[in-house]
């Protein structure tokens, strides 16, 4: 599910200090004219009428406000000639990407990032120094124009390559974004709920993949997001590594690999989750495996697949018989049950303490298989009517209201 227009998404604060570069004029410093200008964003038309914000602009941030939070930290933005944007924020307990469009026209904008929602700003320009004021009675954000980004420019190449419904390909995609955020960052985790029943990520699957990275002693999750952006959280410490697991070496086999693998082996191939890691077994060793919890099973069932020997194995050496324990368990609940009604019946009154210890359908028949290829066209189309500047389009291609028009020039 996409986020909507009131999703909590990133506001921009930079505090003005000495940020003029020799040459260029400085900032006025009554910034009180452009709090009188903020209400004038809201009638803005749609469209860049100000080709003046095209380029890259970076700075320091103090006053970094996402769900509420403060913080600090560093932000790059880069603006297109058809208002699109795409900046990365980051310090050291935050790393977010988000994209949209800008609106913009003579000292006013409005930022509408395609997570939802939509953000009024006052700004003042001088050369290459921008001031942006979005809350009144705070400082105004200041970011200086910047020639050359390598992290802008390794995001927007990640951008305009489309993702496609894979677990394999996010895990990839994935590391290109965590390595911006730390260089040394590492796959450990991919996590899945609720895919496919070919092992894709559908509309309401969640994939989570967890990357670590020692020198920054932080974990970093990351989404899929819109137009092949991403959603991340940054989880200080070795959380949910257990200081046991190895990295996951790339490439990674798929979910549908082995749900395809599963069905050759009559083992049962659609799952409510699936989780790959690198995992200490005691008295076997270190395994990089699939472990999937299967739509029609008992309950805490498992299916294992060992990725380097491509086979599957006896989940009960990871995670002992649960399903036996469970089973005894119940059954000694039922007994009890029973001798607490026998003794109520009896008219003796409850049974005293002691006494008390004594699935789904894995295939739909005549269920149409999922169609990876329409998720993979609707990531296409989405991704050139972004590129392409056409903001309306996008919102129908997004909504699937797509027309003959939008057909020819984004091929939904």
């Amino acid at each position: 599910m996409r986020p909507t227009a009131n999703a909590a998404v990133l506001v921009l604060a930079i505090v003005a200090g000495s940020c003029s570069r020799a040459g260029s004029p400085p900032l006025p410093s009554d910034f009180s004219g452009l709090v009188h200008r903020l209400g004038e964003a809201q009638q803005l038309a749609r469209g860049l009428d100000d080709a003046d914000l095209v380029g890259t602009w970076s700075g320091e941030s103090s006053r970094l406000t996402t769900n509420a939070v403060t913080l600090k930290g560093q932000v790059r933005m880069r603006i297109w000639p058809k208002g699109q944007y795409l900046q990365i924020v980051q310090d050291a307990e935050q790393f977010v990407v988000e994209s949209g469009w800008i609106d913009a026209k003579a000292g006013v904008w409005r930022r509408r990032p395609v997570a939802g929602g939509e953000f009024l700003a006052a700004y003042s320009r001088s050369n290459d120094t921008l001031a942006i004021l979005d809350q009144p009675g705070m400082p105004p954000d200041v970011l200086h124009r910047s020639s050359n980004d390598e992290s802008l420019a390794r995001a927007e190449a990640m951008l305009k390559v489309v993702a496609t419904p894979t677990a394999s390909d996010w895990a990839r995609r994935g590391l290109e974004w965590a390595r911006l955020w730390q260089p040394d960052a590492e796959l450990f985790a991919v996590q899945l709920s609720d895919p496919t029943p070919e092992g894709y990520i559908g509309a309401g699957t969640q994939l989570f993949v967890d990357y670590h990275s020692a020198r920054a002693h932080a974990r970093l999750s990351v989404t899929p997001g819109p137009v092949g952006t991403v959603s991340t959280s940054v989880v200080a410490g070795d959380i949910g590594l257990g200081g046991a697991q190895d990295p996951i070496p790339l490439p990674i086999p798929d979910l549908s690999d082995i749900v395809r693998a599963a069905r050759a082996a009559n083992e049962k191939s659609t799952y409510l989750n699936a989780i790959l890691s690198v995992t200490r077994i005691a008295n076997v060793g270190t395994r990089l495996a699939w472990f999937m919890t299967p739509n029609a099973g008992r309950v805490f069932e498992h299916v294992c697949f060992d990725v380097p020997k491509s086979q599957f194995f006896d989940c009960t050496k990871v995670y002992g018989d649960q399903a036996a324990d469970y089973e005894r368990l119940a059954a000694r609940a039922a007994a009890a049950l029973r001798n607490l009604m026998r003794g109520a019946a009896r008219g003796g009154g409850a049974a005293p303490i002691w006494s008390l210890s004594g699935g789904g359908v894995e295939n739909s028949p005549g269920a149409p298989a999922w169609d990876g290829g329409a998720a993979y066209r609707q990531s296409s189309a989405e991704s050139a009517a972004y590129w392409s500047g056409d903001s309306d389009a996008y919102n129908r291609v997004l909504n699937h209201e797509c027309n003959s028009s939008d057909s020819s020039n984004y091929g939904c």
